[in-house]
This record gives structure tokens, C-alpha cells and sequence, in this order.
């Protein structure tokens, strides 16, 4: 399964996807590690249930977020998803590239 997360300040909207489906359509409070921190972060995916139910069949994420633009702030972001779904290994790195690929993004526009 992938999340697909596109988040401001205020809000955040995540698609789950598995097998070209969507399983799931949701929003959260907003994930900008400019203004927030980790811990605040994995408050904010401890709040939702349909997160909460789906987090272990979660091997993707796709963020693309406000305030992730720099590396320190991409870890926070990258931080709070690997311990929310207590990602070890490959699925650590492959976070991580996702983020790093929104900064590239972010660069060119």
C-alpha cells in the first residue's frame, strides 16, 4: 500500500492506495516541520484512526508538504513517519528519498 500526502499548515489529505485502489481518504491537521516539531507530528498520525488501522500495510509514502524544503526539515517530517509505523531498513530509506525528491521539486519551481 502508499500513502500519498499533500500537506499545508492547516491541513493535511492522504490517499492510501493498494493495487491501483483507493483504500482509504482522509485529512489531518497539517504536517509543516517549520512550525511543528517530531513529537507534534506523530501526535497529529496518533489522532487518526484510519491511519492508525492501516500503518502496517503501509510501504510508500509520497509527502509532499509546506516547510520541507531543507534537509533538517525533511528529517523531522522523515523522523516522525519512521517512528510512527516503526519503519526499519529499506522502508527507512525509501522515506527518506521521497523527501528528498520534494526538495528537488521545490527547487526548481
Amino acid at each position: 500500500m502508499i500513502a500519498v500526502v499533500y500537506s499545508g499548515s492547516n491541513h493535511a489529505d492522504w490517499r492510501l492506495s493498494e493495487k491501483g485502489k483507493t483504500v482509504a481518504s482522509f485529512k489531518t491537521n497539517g504536517i509543516n516541520p517549520y512550525f511543528i516539531d517530531e513529537k507534534h507530528i506523530i501526535q497529529i498520525l496518533n489522532k487518526n484512526i484510519n491511519l492508525i488501522h492501516h500503518a502496517e500495510g503501509i510501504k510508500r509514502i509520497y509527502f509532499f508538504g509546506a516547510g520541507s524544503s531543507s534537509k533538517a526539515l525533511q528529517a523531522v517530517v522523515h523522523n516522525a513517519f519512521t517512528e510512527f509505523l516503526n519503519l526499519p531498513g529499506s522502508r527507512y530509506r525509501m522515506i527518506l528519498m521521497v523527501l528528498l525528491l520534494r526538495a528537488a521539486v521545490t527547487r526548481r519551481v
